[in-house]
């Protein structure tokens, strides 16, 4: 028992003595490959920009740049499928990992670990051999790329030192260009800057006059509606001061029918009472008067404020002038000059009828005459 125990442990340890070297193995591989892609990475960004540099300094050579995209594109595809491999032989390296982890159990036989720790070497050896073939074969690439690099700088340097010229002109003549064309940008944003600033104020300025404007506006609005209410007021008034001068002009005249039917009838009144129809009389048609100029004045007044007020609502309309409501007060009553003839003349003038047609608006008092009343005077002058 003994012996078979020293013979596993020995296995064991060389298994895992195996399983380091293969790790180790794995990472040097990953390392070595991630350094030769970069390389690989490298020299096919310069190969481009030499390619790049060749077409333009050699436009017609079109046909030797289609021949190198062709291989570069052929090239790549080696890559790739190069690439590939390397990703299966890691898988099956790593596949390989977890079956010497699954066989480094204590538990099995002494057999089994000969067999699997002839399987590790077998594994090793086709993990370095395989290393070897990649490596070899990422070496080659980097020779034919190397090599590639320097037929293009060969054909750079042997091309025409005039044609160079004409390029480095042209390069200095871009870059001039580019850099008026940058000038000119700012120089143009400097405007807009300036432009825009100016188009601020001025709708800033609009913005202020509009409020303006819509105040004024609100306040015409509001005396406009003022003007008009003050304006059917007036005329509610004017017309109610013409209605009472229409019934004062109606009263007038009975007031004058009075006057001369008691002239009539009492021909012979005393100085008096004469005197004193006469004063009053006088003072009705003054009343009269100065109540007409009064109201007339005050109704001129009103409309003149009034059409002052509307100029500003009717442009170009000229005022009307009212006419005068009262006319000559003259025309309607009766003169005196009119009046002392009927008195005078009343001998004359007989009554033939001792009824009367004129309606009487107030009830007379009894008159009776110094030597007789009025009835006898009345049957005399009818008997004669």
């Amino acid at each position: 028992m003994s012996d078979t125990e020293y013979l596993s442990t020995n296995l064991i340890q060389r298994l895992q003595c195996a399983e380091k070297s293969i790790k180790f193995l794995q990472h040097e591989h990953a390392s070595t490959l991630a350094d030769l892609h970069k390389e690989l990475a490298k020299w096919q960004q310069k190969y481009s920009d030499l390619t790049t540099q060749l077409t333009f300094n050699n436009p017609a050579d079109n046909s030797n740049e289609q021949k190198y995209a062709l291989q570069l594109h052929k090239q790549h595809d080696k890559q790739q499928n190069l690439k590939y491999e390397i990703k299966q032989r890691s898988s099956s390296i790593t596949h390989l990992t977890k079956q010497f982890n699954k066989m480094s159990d204590i538990e099995y036989l002494s057999t089994n670990l000969i067999q699997r720790l002839q399987c590790a070497e077998k594994s090793i050896k086709f993990l370095q051999q395989e290393h070897a073939s990649t490596l070899a074969d990422l070496h080659k690439e980097l020779a034919k790329w190397q090599q590639k690099y320097s037929d293009l700088t060969t054909q750079l340097t042997f091309n025409n030192p005039a044609d160079n010229n004409k390029l480095q002109e042209i390069i200095k003549q871009l870059k001039n260009d580019l850099y008026q064309s940058r000038n000119k940008i700012e120089n143009l944003n400097k405007i807009l800057e300036e432009k825009e600033k100016i188009v601020n104020d001025y709708k800033n300025r609009l913005k202020l006059s509009e409020q303006k404007y819509a105040l004024e506006l609100h306040k015409q609005h509001d005396k406009q509606q003022n003007l008009k209410y003050e304006i059917k007021q007036r005329s509610t008034s004017i017309t109610h001061l013409t209605k009472q001068l229409f019934h004062e002009k109606q009263q007038q005249p009975n007031v004058c029918n009075h006057i001369c039917l008691g002239h009539i009838i009492l021909p012979n009144k005393p100085r008096r009472f004469k005197n004193l129809d006469e004063q009053r009389q006088q003072q009705q048609y003054l009343s009269s008067d100065s109540r007409s100029s009064k109201r007339s004045a005050s109704v001129n007044n009103r409309i003149s404020t009034e059409q002052n007020r509307t100029k500003v609502l009717s442009l170009g309309r000229r005022p009307s002038r009212l006419q005068p409501l009262v006319s000559n007060n003259n025309e309607q009553l009766v003169s005196k000059s009119h009046r002392q003839l009927l008195n005078n003349h009343i001998d004359s003038n007989k009554i033939v009828s001792s009824q009367s047609t004129v309606k009487f608006s107030t009830i007379l008092p009894p008159i009776n005459n110094k030597k007789m009343p009025l009835k006898a005077t009345l049957s005399c002058e009818s008997e004669a």
